[in-house]
């Protein structure tokens, strides 16, 4: 569930950054002014720029994990910043919309609950940041089990190829492995 907190904080953020956060009347004319418009694109950026912290989340190891962690906790507040303090629309960037339609004075109307989501989508990835931060190491994908031969990796440690250890276990001998290689070097390989 750690893992999952900072995609839905990203997912969420994207979806109510393209929501209304503020409607524009005037004219008989209305118009919705979505978070991209309202914060500049900054609203979008941030919901991008987390997606990728979190696919950064999921490559890394314990330090690089942690940093980038904090990285995204600091995303996470600055959409909480933008949610609270950056959804108001201006007159001029209201005016400006309007007059794409009509020559009326606007009145704009605040949409509460949009930029409330997009806080949330920030809160999430607080929360998720803070759990992936505080976790211990990522598990390996290529560690050693422990149902496997120990022979085999320690020839692998040695540079040996333990598929070509000998006729007595299956591999080829040397007289074959002589064979191949003249056959290889009348190729011209």
């Amino acid at each position: 569930m750690r893992r999952v907190l900072p995609l839905l904080g990203g997912v969420l953020a994207l979806v109510a950054v393209n929501l209304p956060w503020a409607k524009v009347s005037g004219g008989g004319y209305d118009l919705d002014l979505s978070g991209v418009d309202v914060t500049g694109g900054l609203g979008q950026a941030l919901a991008l720029t987390l997606l990728a912290g979190w696919l950064a989340l999921l490559a890394l190891r314990r330090w690089g994990r942690v940093a980038m962690a904090v990285l995204v906790g600091l995303l996470g507040l600055s959409m909480i910043a933008l949610a609270v303090l950056g959804h108001d629309v201006d007159a001029e960037t209201a005016r400006a919309e309007l007059r794409t339609v009509s020559l009326a004075e606007p009145l704009v109307t605040v949409q509460w609950w949009a930029p409330a989501l997009f806080g949330v989508a920030g809160a999430l990835a607080v929360v998720g940041a803070a759990l992936l931060a505080r976790t211990g190491p990522a598990p390996r994908s290529f560690e050693r089990s422990a149902g496997t031969d120990p022979t085999a990796w320690e020839q692998l440690d040695a540079g040996d190829d333990p598929t070509t250890a000998g006729a007595d276990d299956g591999g080829a001998s040397d007289a074959e492995e002589t064979q191949w290689a003249q056959a290889e070097g009348e190729d011209g390989r």
